[in-house]
């Protein structure tokens, strides 16, 4: 268990200076979130962020997130293209996303195994004043990913 969360944090520190990097070149948020997995029935935390359009609605949406309860410790690298619907008018944007995902299950015992497969996104970002955005955000997994996530983030 003790070696899966150093190797955990230090993927995720490279990951996110990789993505750190990437935000400033191209113009981008990074923030932090957390939620609930209702399949692991286990809290998460992580980091996201969204990086500069690479089209005119659509970004690059990468996100790492750690798993605690239930048993078992789980790891998920995400990285989703993201697709944002902005009705005329509206305080909020809607987003729909999918995206590769690596998740990494880790039970108590030391047995770990790891998957990799695709997710599905959906969710609301509105403003939070002084330059911050919320988001609400559910992740549906396809096959052998978590059922479903539901986080809440600021960027």
């Amino acid at each position: 268990m003790k070696k899966s969360i150093v190797t955990f944090v230090t993927v995720l520190v490279v990951f996110m200076l990789a993505v750190c990097n990437a935000s400033s070149a191209v113009g981008g948020n990074i923030g932090v979130r957390g939620g609930y997995d209702f399949d692991a029935e286990q809290a998460v935390i992580g980091f996201q962020a969204e990086l500069g359009k690479f089209i005119e609605l659509a970004r690059f949406a990468p996100s790492a997130d750690y798993g605690f309860g239930g048993g078992l410790t789980t790891f998920a690298f995400n990285g989703d293209i993201r697709i944002y619907l902005t009705p005329p008018g509206a305080s909020a944007t809607l987003y729909g996303g999918v995206g590769p995902t690596f998740f990494v299950i880790d039970t108590e015992g030391s047995n770990s195994r790891s998957k990799f497969g695709l997710t599905l996104s959906g969710g609301l970002k509105f403003g939070a004043g002084k330059g911050r955005v919320y988001n609400v955000e559910g992740r549906f997994g396809i096959d052998d990913m978590p059922d479903f996530r539901l986080l809440f983030g600021i960027y």
